[in-house]
């Protein structure tokens, strides 16, 4: 496909384009995380999040650890900063 001269274009033209431009880049880039996010998600039955510490959080560093559990001890799984959001898939129940 030819490249056209856009600097020919008056400039709301040339500003317009450059904004569909823009958000084209954007919404690729939505859809990437989203396909990513469905990828994960694809074979499970629900899904539910665990969202990242709020603002001003009693840790200096505003990280939560997270830690699983067992009889063997407490196992670190992932820590949380602000902002984040954990994403976990349940997987289905197993027919047997």
């Amino acid at each position: 496909m030819a490249k056209h001269d856009l600097t020919k274009l008056p400039k709301w033209a040339q500003e317009f384009i450059d904004n569909k431009d823009a958000e084209i880049l954007k919404l690729a880039s939505e859809l990437d995380r989203l396909r990513q996010a469905h990828a994960v998600l694809h074979d499970y039955a629900g899904w539910f999040t665990i969202h990242g510490p709020p603002p001003g959080a009693i840790t200096e560093d505003g990280t939560y650890q997270l830690f699983f559990l067992s009889s063997g001890g407490a196992h670190g799984a992932c820590s949380l900063k602000t902002g984040d959001v954990l994403l976990i898939g349940r997987k289905p129940a197993d027919p047997s």
